[in-house]
Order: structure tokens, then C-alpha cells, then sequence
């Protein structure tokens, strides 16, 4: 099997179907594969936790080999890695061809108002097809999640049924794989502060801005994924050695009585 692409998507097909036996090789545009989804840390890390697989990083596909079937995927050089399964995740978009772009405008996504309303009056739209400023990211995006989908399912229900309240979710999401769990949270930007917090099982890297945690990502971590949310919920200041040290409860400095 032959996994083309450097996300969430890819790395868990590729993980599944190792443990399955079969032999499987991963090909990564990027020089480090998950940069992209969990930034630059907490992807080292993960690269070191591969096991059982071939990862071939700085490759491009150009297409793939096969008459009646697939037979391996050709590279950019001219090289072809041989395969008979070949799965393509390199992200996703729209399909909006059936939409008035003039009256939509629908460039990237739909554009909606913190109802998740459309410049249609009464027309709403949800999920991975809506494009929203979140107020956690400060810009217009789009989150390729299920649970984002399932969080503004309820905003844009409750909209249609008159209920002004807008939508304010932390954007969050994981991945399971190769025997690791990886949560996200907010904003991994590498430009921001970044604090890292080791424990004796897992690791998270917490993204601060004006002292406030903007992001978070953590192996093996849950826990401290959610001190963070709750921390980027409330606006909360910290103090990054406190955040550093594995010994403070996070849950206890988001004003959130820990359970």
C-alpha cells in the first residue's frame, strides 16, 4: 500500500493498515510528515514514533502506474513505488459548482456571519463548507473537523429557531495512531511562545500570545489539551513556568473546579 499525504488522514490509514500486515509505504511532500496539522515540535516527536512502515519525505506524486489496475505510484523523478492499494489525502475541498458564487460567494467556502447565516437571508451552512471567523483563530477559516460540524450544526439549528447566541467553539481534534493519541487545539503557531510541558506518559506544547495560551498540542496528554481549552475559553492569563512544570494542576488556574 502506497498513503499519499502528510496529515491526520494519511498517518492513520498508514497506522491501521500496517497493523493489519501489510506493508505499506508513506509518501510526504513536506520534509517532516504532520507538520502542517500539529506544528513542528510535536511532528519531530511523532516522526520518531513511526514504526513498521516506510516513510519516504520530499517526494511529489506525478501519477500512478497501471493499465486495469494500479500497480504503484510514479514519482516526480521518475521513480514508481510499487503498490496495489494506493490511498491520496491531501486535503479537501468544496464542492460548491451548484451555488450562485455572485450571490454566495463561495471562493473558499461559504461565507457565513457568527450565526453561521449566508448573505442569503434564512439560508445557513455548517461544517466543513462554512467559512467563519473564529474568534479563537482572529481570521476567516474553514475546519475540515467533525466536531466543528457537529458544533455548528447546534449554533445553526438554534439560529433557524431565532436564538441570536453566536458560534464560540475552541477548535479541537485528534488522531489516534501507531499506538499514540494526538489532540489539537486552537491556533499551532509557530511564531507564537512556545512552552513545553513533559510528563513521565505524554508531552503537550502550549502556544502563548500576550501570556494567554492561544494553542495547545499533546501526545498522550488529554488532560492538558483540555487545561488548555478551558484556559483559551476564559481568556485566562498564565505563567508559562507554571504551564512548563508537569507538577501544577492547569485545571486548577482556569477558574474550572477540577473534577
Amino acid at each position: 500500500m502506497a498513503v499519499v499525504g502528510g496529515g491526520f488522514l494519511a498517518v492513520e490509514v498508514a497506522s491501521t493498515a500496517a497493523a493489519l500486515g501489510n506493508e505499506v509505504t508513506w509518501l510526504c511532500r513536506s520534509r517532516q510528515p504532520l507538520t502542517g496539522t500539529v506544528g513542528g515540535h510535536a511532528a519531530r516527536e511523532l516522526g520518531e514514533r513511526l514504526g513498521g512502515i516506510t516513510v519516504r519525505t520530499g517526494v511529489s506524486v506525478a501519477g500512478f502506474a497501471g493499465r486495469t489496475a494500479v500497480t504503484g505510484a510514479v514519482l516526480q523523478d521518475g521513480e514508481t513505488v510499487p503498490a496495489d492499494v494506493v490511498l491520496v489525502a491531501v486535503g479537501h475541498r468544496p464542492a460548491l459548482g451548484y451555488l450562485d458564487p455572485a450571490v454566495f460567494g463561495t471562493r473558499h467556502g461559504v461565507p457565513v456571519d457568527e450565526r453561521l447565516e449566508t448573505a442569503v437571508p434564512g439560508v445557513f451552512a455548517a461544517g466543513d463548507v462554512a467559512s467563519f471567523v473564529d474568534p479563537f483563530v482572529g481570521a476567516r477559516v474553514r475546519h475540515g473537523t467533525w466536531r466543528n460540524a457537529q458544533e455548528q450544526a447546534r449554533t445553526a439549528a438554534g439560529a433557524m429557531l431565532g436564538d441570536p447566541a453566536p458560534y464560540r467553539s475552541v477548535p479541537w481534534s485528534w488522531s489516534d495512531h501507531f499506538g499514540t493519541n494526538v489532540q489539537v487545539a486552537g491556533q499551532v503557531d509557530e511564531t507564537a511562545e512556545i512552552v513545553e510541558r513533559r510528563g513521565t506518559r505524554g508531552v503537550t506544547w502550549f502556544y502563548l500570545d500576550g501570556g494567554r495560551v492561544v494553542g495547545a498540542v499533546g501526545i498522550d496528554a488529554g488532560r492538558d489539551v483540555r487545561a488548555a481549552m478551558l484556559l483559551m475559553e476564559g481568556g485566562v492569563p498564565v505563567d508559562p513556568a507554571a504551564v512548563a512544570d508537569p507538577a501544577v494542576d492547569l485545571r486548577a488556574t482556569t477558574g474550572v473546579t477540577p473534577a
